[in-house]
């Protein structure tokens, strides 16, 4: 198994800073840095919690093993724009990513059955082989009543 002061390297190199900056990041000198990495201390939650604010899996270093929720710059960046949004905005967003993604075969197509598909979760973009006459409700407001 790895030791801590060798995955905090790792993570110290991934995100491409040199141990004076990476340590100034949780309050400390490069000195302790360099003892960390080279495991003759062991760091504390404090300075733990900052590196996490950078991007740092914090789970990574104490257990040797990724998480998978684990979020990159960009990532954050993303996320961080998302949610400052009204929710025009998040359906804005939403709406471009569902058109943005690639369009993926139905799961069970059974020779020339019909079938339709929605692209995404906000707009109009159907795509099938329905052949006939039918109707699609977009609005989700039903018929009007006729007076």
């Amino acid at each position: 198994m790895r030791s801590i002061g060798e995955i905090l390297k790792e993570e110290r190199q991934r995100l491409g800073m040199n141990q004076e900056d990476f340590a100034a990041v949780g309050g400390l000198k490069r000195r302790a840095q360099t003892l960390y990495e080279q495991g003759e201390r062991a760091p504390d939650a404090l300075y733990l919690r900052a590196l996490a604010g950078i991007g740092v899996d914090v789970h990574y270093i104490l257990t040797g093993e990724r998480l998978q929720s684990a979020v990159t710059s960009d990532e954050r960046e993303l996320l961080d724009g998302y949610r400052s949004m009204d929710v025009r905005g998040k359906a804005g967003v939403l709406g471009m990513i569902g058109g943005m993604r690639s369009p993926t075969p139905p799961a069970s197509q059974v020779g020339n059955a019909p079938h339709v598909e929605t692209h995404g979760k906000i707009g109009q973009n159907f795509v099938g082989n329905i052949i006939g006459p039918q109707t699609f409700n977009v609005a989700g407001g039903g018929r009007k009543k006729e007076k």
